[in-house]
């Protein structure tokens, strides 16, 4: 009965050993780390799997070149290739994104706004005002208030820079601080809210107010760059005409 039982004990704590391990496999940060992983890497944690050493796979986690890359979703990624500056980053999938942020981490060289090409620069653009135009009814905005014309490709490159800088600044201050507010909430509450009316005096709505009041004036304003103004577009696109001897 002893040697039974110390089988028992035995294959208990192996099978705790192995749910513990594979809980750790099934994380999607590990995932992560395994495409971040070189082959020397990737070799050691096979070993460490192999021999069912669980401490040793903590460490290669924490100890991990990439962790803090590794950690983050693809919509944590998406925001740190934005900030750097990654062309065409919102296309990519997160095997790519990884990859495209390990190499641009590694290189220790930072992308300046002015390093992209205007079509760069305005796909980025188009994006951050379809990602923020999810709001412009509730805080009165025209549809089209920021429409980029075609054209605009071949407009001078200050003047999309201008833009582009200048919808980095709304969109990750007044876009980001309306959206942080419809998060307190959950999306049929906020509708009820909407459609029984009389819940200007919750906390939340009126947050929710001054935030919509906030992006409003940020974008509806005589500041706003010339990318934007219908009558410096139509000027840029006349003098293009006059370029090409149209």
């Amino acid at each position: 009965m002893i040697e039974l039982a110390k089988m028992r004990s035995d294959i208990h704590k192996e099978v705790n050993v192995l749910r513990s391990i594979e809980h750790y496999l099934k994380q999607p940060h590990l995932e992560n780390l395994w495409i971040l992983s070189d082959d020397k890497q990737k070799e050691t944690f096979s070993k460490i799997v192999e021999k069912r050493d669980k401490q040793r796979l903590i460490n290669w986690i924490r100890n991990h070149p990439s962790l803090e890359l590794g950690e983050k979703t693809i919509r944590q990624l998406r925001d740190v290739a934005r900030l750097a500056y990654i062309p065409n980053y919102s296309r990519m999938d997160k095997l790519e994104l990884l990859i495209t942020l390990q190499k641009h981490m590694a290189t220790k060289k930072p992308v300046k706004p002015s390093d992209l090409t205007n079509r760069d620069m305005i796909l980025e653009i188009t994006k951050l005002i379809d990602e923020m135009c999810v709001l412009f009814d509730e805080a009165k905005i025209p549809e089209d208030y920021l429409f980029v014309d075609p054209a605009a490709i071949n407009f001078p490159k200050e003047v999309i820079l201008e833009a582009f800088d200048w919808m980095h600044t709304v969109h990750d201050d007044q876009f980001q601080k309306v959206k942080r507010t419809k998060m307190l909430l959950p999306d049929e509450l906020w509708k009820r809210y909407k459609d029984w009316g009389d819940f200007g005096d919750h906390k939340e709505v009126l947050l929710l107010n001054e935030g919509l009041q906030a992006l409003r004036k940020a974008i509806i304003n005589s500041g706003r760059p010339d990318l934007f103004k219908k009558a410096k577009v139509k000027s840029f696109i006349t003098k293009l005409s006059k370029e090409k001897g149209e």
